[in-house]
């Protein structure tokens, strides 16, 4: 990823940069009958990604509180992938599952203007700063569309204390080549697992995977906050801000927890009692088969559901929320420092998955961010000595896939990070770094959750993490 940049009169740059990149991933899935491999299949994913920028910023013109500048650029970003899935059956023979190879190129411009109306040269009472920012994005996606997506801001400092910040903009994202090229599957599962129940307790077949006709992602994003750096308490510095997000089109698997399929919110997903020609015709469909996960023989005839959960456009989603910072710093003395970090945010969002179906909560329902999230720190250092103490809280979720419903608990954790550098700045003692951290020093565990899926983690993997304590010892020396 080399980058060439250039000084030019009247205090511009330019620069030209380049980045080539790829991965190759093989992953090897067995599937086992009775303890026995029946199958493997070996997924191949080859990715590269390429892209070239030309950029130039620098100072326009005098503006009462300060220079204009303009940042304006243009380049070419072009990404690949290519898939090929072999399975191979216990007899020996292969088959090939699914074949996939595309690649898109996107052509943009961008430029944004900085206009200072007040600075430091023209302040007065109330304004002490005034800046505005005005930015657009046009970007051209071949075989996709074109967007122009524009983004303004300001900044306002009423005092040398306080800081006003706002933005607002819109934003474009198109399907990646995996989520529209990535293959559908489907899975035969035992009617046990879904609550509401499948019908006559039959089995049901689950679909997931890519999606070629997914549309881009659109979101319109506004945001604003407030700093407040005491005179009287140096080094303190609070800043509370509030966001809102409203996504159009977003690309996402519509049922967040399969156990609830079958609920009637999802009635546009599912098909009740399928009939033979509907089986057959949903399998004829899939480049992978059917994987039975039921137990027993798979009879087309003897099918509860047919599910679709492939990735789909969310009709609009929309999310909203306060985060609120304090950070400290003070001196202890000529050769110590405590710095104190205290952040915590409250995240409310709602989605609606096609017009004329109901709006449903997400956030703090299980499988999905919780409401309240929080976080506090403190370091306190010597010379070349540190010790920091940090802990972490992710507020509990409604678990609302059984009646009655039940609460999941929250899930708090304390860590300690000690590291010590050297002080010579040469020979082999020079530049070291050593670092001894603890993670989740009372091995915390996530609540357990109820589930009738045999295969299903026994907590909510989503939000909580089921790694106990670690210790790690990290060495480092730099030239």
């Amino acid at each position: 990823a080399p980058t060439v940049r250039a000084g030019v009169p009247d205090r511009w740059e330019l620069s030209l940069s380049g980045t080539y990149g790829g991965s190759k991933t093989e992953i090897y899935s067995p599937t086992y009958n009775q303890g026995k491999i029946t199958a493997t299949t070996r997924p191949n994913y080859n990715n590269t990604f390429t892209t070239i920028e030309a950029g130039a910023n620098g100072s326009l013109f005098q503006m009462p509180g300060g220079m204009a500048r303009l940042a304006l650029g243009m380049g070419y970003r072009s990404v690949k992938l290519d898939v090929n899935s072999i399975r191979t059956t216990s007899t020996g023979a292969n088959t090939p599952v699914y074949l996939f190879s595309a690649k898109r190129d996107i052509y943009f411009g961008y430029s944004e203007l900085s206009i200072p109306l007040v600075g430091a040269d023209n302040r007065s009472p109330l304004f002490e700063q005034l800046l505005v920012t005005g930015a657009a994005r046009y970007e051209n996606y071949r075989g996709v569309g074109d967007v122009l997506t524009p983004k303004f801001g300001l900044i306002y400092k009423p005092t040398t204390e306080v800081t006003i910040k706002g933005s607002w903009g819109k934003s474009f994202k198109a399907a990646t080549l995996f989520q529209a090229g990535q293959a559908r599957e489907a899975f035969l599962a035992p009617a046990f697992i879904f609550s509401p129940g499948s019908p006559g307790g039959l089995p049901v077949i689950l679909i997931d995977g890519g999606n070629s006709t997914l549309k881009p992602e659109r979101a319109t994003t506004w945001t604003a906050s407030v700093g407040y750096a005491p005179g009287f308490a140096e080094g303190l510095r609070i800043e509370a801000s509030y966001f809102h997000i409203l996504y159009k089109d977003r690309v996402a698997a519509p049922i967040s927890s399969i156990v609830t399929a079958l609920d009637p919110m999802y009635a546009d997903l599912y098909v009740l009692n399928p009939t033979l020609e509907q089986v057959n015709s949903t399998l004829a469909s899939l480049n992978t088969g059917l994987t039975n996960q039921s137990g027993g023989p798979f009879n087309p005839s003897a099918v509860g559901a047919i599910v679709d959960n492939s990735l789909q456009n969310i009709s609009r989603l929309t999310a909203q929320g306060i985060d609120l910072a304090i950070d400290y710093r003070h001196k202890l003395g000529s050769r110590d420092q405590l710095q104190l970090n205290i952040a915590g945010s409250y995240l409310e969002s709602d989605q609606q998955l096609a017009g004329g179906m109901p709006v449903v909560q997400r956030a703090g329902i299980i499988y999905n961010p919780p409401h309240w999230r929080g976080r506090a720190a403190a370091t306190w250092q010597r010379d070349n000595f540190s010790l920091t103490g940090v802990a972490s809280y992710i507020g509990g979720t409604l678990d609302n896939r059984f009646q009655p419903s039940a609460r999941v608990g929250s899930f708090t954790t304390l860590d300690a990070v000690a590291r010590i550098q050297t002080s010579e700045e040469r020979g082999l003692l020079g530049g070291v770094d050593v670092t001894l951290a603890i993670q989740n020093i009372l091995n915390e565990k996530p609540d357990s959750i109820r589930t009738t899926n045999p295969a299903a983690f026994p907590f909510d993997s989503t939000n909580y993490s089921s790694i106990g304590r670690t210790i790690s010892v990290t060495i480092s020396k730099t030239w």
